[in-house]
């Protein structure tokens, strides 16, 4: 039992994903590996558990939070959990590091008609469980095709749209148009081989930030090691610019940058004060870094915006 534990516990990583009741109630990492155990057997992923694993272990007569009923369903803990955690872990989103354009977001966002997040595992994992993978054929495989489909015309994606707008608008300082925002959308977001680096925080889809992802598991728990990662590769690849959005995160968009940026109604004020460029946008954007240049206000950034 002791070489199965320390496997499962290398350099403490299982540790830190279990709570309190576990390690109180349920005789701590030994005991939830044991009970993670017996539930891949009842799947059939485990046909039998040794005598000595299970008499080795005090277990609970009570039902593990981590079992009941969330608003996202019942989570099952089994193996699909370490891919999971890896997914959460390893991988950061769309595109290629090297990218000049770089977008920095809190989290995926889902529809709240779907529930998906298995599915999306499972596309990341049959395309090479890489940091960063190609946006088109990931949500294809997941069965999203919404977005970057050939026909009919793809449908705006809410959130990448008013990305997208930003990024046209710094080459030509006007609006684009709506179907130049569509085409860009359908034949360059994201994809592996082009120009824009998306990632995220969180990995992990939800159907708004606030919503429980039906895991067994703090699906924040690498932000601060993700954020580490994040910075160093900019500070590798000095991307023309990048656009880390989410208000609620600014603590962590100013780790990145390694500097403070300004308060809320500054950082929404893009084109000194001229919103009808990105009026769409103000409610979006939280910060713009040029790392080229060491801008951290999009009104003094040298990227055309004014």
């Amino acid at each position: 039992m002791e070489d199965v534990v320390a496997l499962a516990n290398k350099d403490g990583a299982y540790d830190r994903l279990i709570n309190d009741w576990v390690r109180e109630k349920a005789g701590g990492v030994s005991g939830s590996v044991l009970y993670h155990l017996k539930e891949l057997k009842k799947f059939g992923m485990v046909t039998e558990i040794p005598d000595t694993l299970r008499t080795s272990t005090p277990a609970s007569t009570s039902t593990p939070p981590s079992a009941s009923k969330s608003t996202t369903g019942t989570v099952f803990p089994g193996a699909n959990d370490a891919d999971m955690l890896d997914m959460a872990r390893e991988w950061f989103g769309y595109g290629r590091w090297d990218a000049p354009y770089w977008f920095i977001g809190p989290e995926p966002g889902m529809a709240s008609s779907k529930n998906n997040l298995r599915e999306r595992r499972q596309a990341w994992i049959d395309l090479g469980r890489g940091e960063l993978i190609d946006c088109k054929r990931h949500h294809f495989l997941f069965g999203e095709d919404d977005w970057q489909r050939d026909a009919p015309p793809p449908l705006l994606q809410s959130t990448w749209k008013q990305l997208i707008r930003l990024l046209l608008a710094t080459r030509t300082g006007r609006p684009p148009d709506v179907e130049d925002i569509r085409s860009y959308q359908q034949k360059h977001w994201g994809l592996k081989n082009d120009e824009t680096c998306v990632i995220e925080l969180c990995s992990l889809a939800a159907k708004k930030l606030t919503a429980r992802k039906g895991i067994n598991f703090d699906a924040n728990i690498f932000v601060k090691e993700r954020t580490k990662t994040i910075r160093q590769r900019i500070l590798k690849y000095n991307p023309v610019f990048v656009i880390m959005y989410g208000k609620k995160d600014k603590s962590y968009w100013e780790e990145i940058a390694g500097r403070n940026f300004s308060t809320a109604p500054d950082i929404r004020t893009v084109g000194n004060g001229q919103l009808g460029l990105f009026s769409q946008i103000t409610r979006l954007i939280t910060s713009v870094w040029a790392p080229s240049t060491g801008c951290s206000s999009p009104r003094n950034c040298t990227m055309n915006v004014v």
